[in-house]
């Protein structure tokens, strides 16, 4: 691994400084600790004119406290990412794995030994002070992928060990082993593979339950549980417990929360003491669960395995099977639906989806149908920004309702958010994870594809991603689609090849709902059925428009053809037709 090189706490300590912070000006932030008691203490230097008082901080405490620093400089004495200037480095941590060698990579320009041989911080110089916290933290999380460090220490505000520090529980002294000052472009990062999940910070984790809870959800096997359950584990073993307990946790079939798999980890970690006293204990456990997220993202195809790809049934069982549809709005959505609402621009889409959005939230009727409970869903605006959707529903006057507050959940990020991406489905899959919704509802589909729509390979990886998610997490998901092209002749775009994509989304959803408004129609629209998978298809009807963005049945009405001109109002003396019941 190299000879460790403890430093001189004035000259050497000082040039380690030099080297990291350089010509650059701002606050540099440390922080002691007491080995035994875990009293925290923060300290601000400003860089350069207080260099002198800063190594000397450093060498004085590093006696008798735990010392750490921060690799980025900040605007004020303030450690949070709104104070950070930027940071002339890229690093990451090994909790006792470091390597021998790097590939895929360049060499780091600094290796430290912080405690035990592999325990271990690397650094790479930058040519130019990098101000972006966003690029920091992602090339931070890529070398720690690629290198399998520790998923913990990427954040740009991270703390690390400085050299010729003491490390109290081993008794060793920080150092050393390799120290190449030449700078690196930042570009030779860039190529590095992309994380296949986004990485959970504290602040993504809304709730924590109570181990017992979490307990009494899952079937654990008695190896399992006894492993949890183990009262102590030996020093140098009990990082890689709690790596193993968070694979049980997130790997089939239980599949937990982010949550769920940290409750089960502060409990054991109060037995087995690895981050019980550290003011980052919570950051630590995150990062082990992000590190067991890259091995199971449940948004990707699970691994080979030698067990039967098919689920292979007799006849006798087959029938015999009891056959149950658990539905959100009796007879049109069930609760694993993949459905789509589509029509030519100007159809009504976004306000009966957002309409549709509301009464589920309250638990109300809509249209003609009603759920059996209030019901929370998420909204992702990918069309409209937050400024514009915030006019669309202030327009549509939902008013004041406590089940809104908490059912109906809204997401504008106003730009594509391509679902065929690693990065884009980890957004969806965190959002699901944080407010675990009923459905999703998406607006629109050829915005979460951003791509080539009528390519059977870009739309397949849509597909794929929304039938694992809709049956991993018994929701269901409702996009709005526009028509595939113009209509000629003003003809009605009810049928499935006419959504926008290929053939293969009509094929997939289980639920379609064509919306029709020419502009002779005026406020009513005619509401159609292009597919129903699981029950009798509904008859075509109309609903007008009101002024605040609502809607309300029209009595009396019939279909005309799809190649008929509709004129505006209603038409007197059309015959009943039947939903279900009841006479409209």
């Amino acid at each position: 691994m190299g000879e460790v090189q403890p430093l001189n706490p004035f000259g050497d300590l000082g040039r380690f400084f030099d080297f990291m912070y350089d010509n650059s000006e701002g606050y540099v932030y440390t922080a002691t600790k007491d080995f035994e008691s875990g009293e925290f203490q923060q300290y601000f230097f400003q860089w350069p004119t207080e260099r002198e008082a800063l190594i000397q901080h450093v060498f004085t405490h590093s006696d008798y406290r735990e010392v750490y620093y921060g690799p980025a400089l900040y605007s004020k004495k303030e450690s949070t990412k709104e104070a950070l200037l930027g940071s002339s480095f890229l690093w990451c941590e090994f909790d006792g794995n470091a390597p021998e060698t790097v590939s895929g990579l360049p060499s780091p320009s600094l290796r430290i030994q912080s405690s035990a041989e592999r325990n271990q911080h690397w650094y790479w110089k930058l040519e130019s002070f990098e101000k972006d916290t966003s690029t920091l933290e992602e090339l931070n999380q890529r070398i720690a992928y690629e290198l399998n460090a520790d998923f913990s220490g990427w954040d740009a505000t991270q703390l690390l060990r400085p050299p010729g520090t003491r490390h109290h529980e081993s008794g060793r002294l920080t150092g050393v082993v390799r120290w190449d000052p030449r700078p690196l472009p930042i570009a030779e990062f860039k190529g590095l593979p992309e994380v296949p999940i986004k990485f959970v910070q504290t602040e993504d984790i809304k709730d924590v339950p109570q181990p017992l809870r979490v307990i009494s959800k899952y079937v654990f096997s008695d190896e399992e549980m006894d492993f949890f359950l183990t009262p102590t584990i030996e020093k140098g073993h009990r990082s890689s417990a709690l790596t193993k307990l968070a694979h049980i946790c997130l790997e089939d079939p239980k599949r937990m929360t982010n949550a769920e798999c940290l409750s089960l980890l502060l409990h054991a970690d109060q037995r087995w003491g690895k981050f019980s006293k550290r003011k980052d204990r919570v950051d630590r456990l995150i990062g082990i669960i992000n590190y067991c997220r890259t091995r199971h993202p449940v948004n990707l195809v699970k691994e080979e395995t030698t067990e039967p790809k098919l689920k292979i049934y007799t006849y006798d069982e087959f029938v015999n099977t009891e056959l149950k549809i658990e539905w959100v709005i009796p007879g049109l959505i069930h609760k694993e639906a993949f459905v789509v609402v589509h029509g030519p621009p100007g159809s009504g889409k976004s306000q009966l989806s957002l309409r549709f959005a509301e009464k589920l939230a309250k638990g109300e009727p809509f249209l003609k149908w009603k759920p059996d409970r209030p019901l929370r869903t998420i909204t992702l605006s990918l069309e409209m920004s937050f400024t514009e959707l915030r006019l669309f529903i202030d327009t549509m006057e939902f008013g004041a309702n406590p089940l809104l507050r908490e059912n109906m959940l809204l997401a504008p990020s106003g730009e594509a958010v391509k679902l065929i991406s690693a990065e884009g489905q980890a957004s969806v899959i965190e959002a699901i994870e944080a407010y675990r919704p009923d459905g999703i509802i998406i607006d629109s589909l050829g915005a979460s594809i951003s791509d080539d729509s009528q390519s059977e390979k870009i739309v397949y990886k849509l597909i794929n991603f929304v039938n694992q998610v809709r049956k991993h997490y018994g929701i269901f998901i409702w996009f709005i689609a526009h028509p595939r092209k113009d209509q000629i002749g003003n003809k009605k775009p009810t049928g499935l090849s006419d959504i926008y994509g290929s053939y293969a989304i009509g094929q997939h959803l289980t639920t379609g709902i064509s919306l029709w408004n020419p502009p002779k129609l005026g406020n009513v629209i005619e509401v159609m059925n292009s597919k129903l998978r699981l029950a009798e298809e509904f008859k075509p009807f109309k609903i007008r428009r009101t002024p605040t963005l609502d809607f309300e049945m029209i009595l009396g009405q019939r279909t005309l053809p799809s190649d008929t001109p509709i004129f505006g109002g209603d038409d007197e003396g059309d015959d009943d037709m039947d939903f279900g019941g009841l006479k409209i």
